[in-house]
């Protein structure tokens, strides 16, 4: 086997549970006004956004999940990195840009 330097070894036996364990702290690092949804290796973000408080919070929870990559010595993939804009028509919609 390799020597592992940070993270968890795939294809070990208690990789998965360990995991499991590891990334669920990953939920702490983001405040209430913003949910997150986890899935196997994959983290999604997202909120309603209604006024530019709204974008800015997203904005500094994005930036929570980067600091908490960064802590815990974990690569963010920022090619895999999206954002998704959903307009309800007829609504006054605040323009929103999100630096990954």
């Amino acid at each position: 086997m390799d020597n592992v330097l940070s993270g968890i070894l795939q294809g070990s036996v208690l990789g998965s549970l360990l995991f499991i364990i590891y990334i669920n702290y990953l939920v702490d690092s983001c405040c209430d006004d913003v949910s997150i949804y986890l899935f196997a290796d994959d983290a999604k973000l997202y909120a309603h956004i209604k006024f530019e408080q709204d974008e800015l919070m997203l904005e500094k929870n994005t930036d929570n999940l980067a600091y908490w990559t960064d802590k815990w010595l974990m690569k963010l993939n920022t090619s895999k990195c999206k954002v998704m804009l959903l307009i309800i028509v007829d609504i006054q919609v605040v323009q929103c840009q999100l630096n990954i």
